[in-house]
């Protein structure tokens, strides 16, 4: 299965880890981050990825990357992915330039680049269910 943050791996992950945080069960929330980081290290998994957006492109993958790192016990563990799938990321917005809308087109990975997580960052990656 693709890795795709709607209904792979990545999706699947931060929301258990959201579960975990919220009724502090930490074995969860370190399964999933374990979980994760192993998913990102498939090929398998990632070459099965295609298109360019949020939905079932590298921006998704990398928005929950970048939201689980931010709330893991060990968020170095994710440095290398997230370098990783941000230059997925730029590579697959050159592709991207038929108009369309915020999970598949080139508003979705332009967001996902522009406005990463941060102290001062919108949540607009709240409507993922990421925020």
């Amino acid at each position: 299965m693709a890795p795709s943050w709607c209904y792979g791996t990545p999706g699947i992950a931060r929301a258990q880890q959201l579960a975990a945080m919220a009724t502090g069960d930490r074995r969860r929330k370190l399964a999933a981050e374990t979980t994760l980081v192993a998913c990102l290290a498939d090929p398998a998994q990632t070459g099965a990825l295609i298109g360019s957006g949020l939905c079932h492109g590298p921006a998704g993958v990398l928005q929950a990357v970048r939201r689980v790192a931010a709330d893991a016990d060990c968020p170095q563990s994710f440095v290398q992915h997230i370098d990783h799938w941000t230059t997925r990321v730029r590579s697959a917005s050159s592709v991207a330039a038929r108009p369309s809308g915020l999970l598949e087109g080139p508003p979705g990975i332009q967001l996902t680049l522009e406005h990463p997580p941060g102290p001062r960052a919108a949540d607009w990656d709240t409507c993922l269910a990421l925020a």
